[in-house]
């Protein structure tokens, strides 16, 4: 997998901030209205309607009853979304020089032509909800271009980058590409960025010959960093403020340097039955198996909430578990009972921290590591909250964790 150039790397993660909360469920519902319909539908009953639905009181009789031609629907159809409000009008962006604007289909809110080049394209979709997860999505594309799939550590390894304030998924991909509609051909690459919001997934990709790539790659990041939202106020977005016309730019090529940041805020989230508040700066790792929350903190450290039926084994167990992960002997019963207990979803949690030689499920071994485990045993489940990374990370974290914890609650 090719590796963006250093320019474009972020080396933290930007996480999903204030303003982007609202943006978050503005999105959902834009990603309901983009769902794909399967092409074939296999009809197991039949009936018959006693009753034709009114509809439209302008509709005419061959209208109601599904009589039109193909020319008469297009037209119908091109009439009803003039008069509806589009949801590619809340997007705001600076269109890169040489670019133009193509018209807009079904999943691409934002549709462009790099270098007006026929063979190039760069479009923005939404998708409500999970979208497929990352994992499936970085590998569908890969697939495109003939690679085999990754593995999720690879996948959470792939740098960041600023989309919409928050964090974004880089893939770089070069080869033969074979695309959904028939594009592609050798000696083609990809540009995509994939954010996972708490309520939707926003997928940024350009497609195009390498050549035609490697002249419009800053021009791709240039557009993705000034992608924005009408509607969030200034100071919520580095881009607020701009009132150009929807599907319309400045035509800059020029990024502006950086403004420092002003120190982020907590978020308050509700996913898969909790209510939390995290650090802006942390980011949604999307989903992964077991995991009913999940965190990446930073690109070697993340944060995840396992919930298990029952018992899961035992508390002793559990933290000579976590003790064999890191390298470390096991602890007596009297040892465990004597570790310290934190606030975690309103009762008292045993908390370990363990400094060492870090092996997780994949098998490799990572130094100087440190793991800040919770462990909450009731009658019905079990709850575990682990954090893991390198040691100075974790250290840095560490506060935040324990706040994390207090925060988690319960909700229907």
């Amino acid at each position: 997998m090719k590796q963006p150039s250093a320019a474009h790397t972020l080396p933290r993660p930007l996480g999903w901030g204030t303003g982007i909360l609202w943006t978050s469920l503005l999105l959902a519902a834009i990603g309901t209205s983009c769902q794909r319909i399967p092409d074939e539908v296999e009809i197991e009953e039949r009936r018959v309607a006693s009753v034709v639905p009114p509809g439209d009181i302008n509709m005419s009789s061959r209208e109601r009853f599904g009589r039109l031609t193909e020319e008469e629907r297009a037209e119908r159809m091109r009439l009803q979304q003039e008069q509806q409000p589009s949801a590619a009008d809340m997007f705001d962006y600076d269109l890169p020089e040489g670019w133009t604007v193509q018209p807009r289909t079904e999943m691409r809110l934002i549709n462009l032509r790099p270098a007006d080049d026929p063979n190039a394209a760069c479009a923005v979709t939404v998708i409500g909800g999970e979208g497929g997860g990352l994992v499936n999505n970085v590998n569908r594309w890969r697939g495109q271009f003939g690679y085999a799939p990754a593995s999720d550590e690879e996948i959470l390894s792939l740098p960041l980058i600023k989309l919409l304030a928050g964090n974004a998924t880089l893939v770089d991909l070069e080869g033969d590409f074979s695309g959904m509609a028939g594009e592609g051909g050798k000696d083609w690459a990809m540009l995509g960025a994939i954010a996972q919001t708490p309520s939707a997934v926003i997928f940024v990709k350009m497609t195009a010959p390498k050549a035609v790539m490697e002249q419009e790659r800053d021009h791709f990041f240039a557009f993705v960093a000034s992608l924005t939202l009408d509607g969030l106020g200034p100071g919520e977005d580095d881009h607020a403020g701009h009132n150009h016309a929807p599907g319309e730019g400045h035509g800059q090529d020029v990024v502006e340097e950086p403004q420092p940041e002003a120190a982020p805020e907590d978020v308050t989230f509700t996913a898969n039955g909790f209510q939390f508040t995290v650090p802006s700066t942390w980011s949604d790792g999307g989903p992964a198996s077991m995991r009913s929350l999940n965190f990446r903190v930073s690109a070697e450290t993340e944060c995840y909430l396992v919930v298990l039926p029952g018992q899961a084994g035992g508390l002793v167990p559990n933290i000579n578990r976590w003790q064999g992960q890191m390298g470390l002997e096991p602890l007596s019963e009297e040892e465990v009972e004597a570790l310290p207990r934190a606030p975690f979803l309103g009762e008292e949690a045993y908390l370990l921290q363990a400094d060492g030689d870090y092996v997780g499920m994949d098998g490799v071994p990572h130094t100087d590591m440190t793991m800040l485990a919770m462990l909450l045993m009731r009658d019905e489940d079990s709850l575990f909250l682990k954090m893991t990374g390198p040691e100075q990370e974790v250290a840095a974290q560490r506060e935040a964790f324990l706040n994390f914890a207090s925060t988690l609650e319960e909700v229907q």
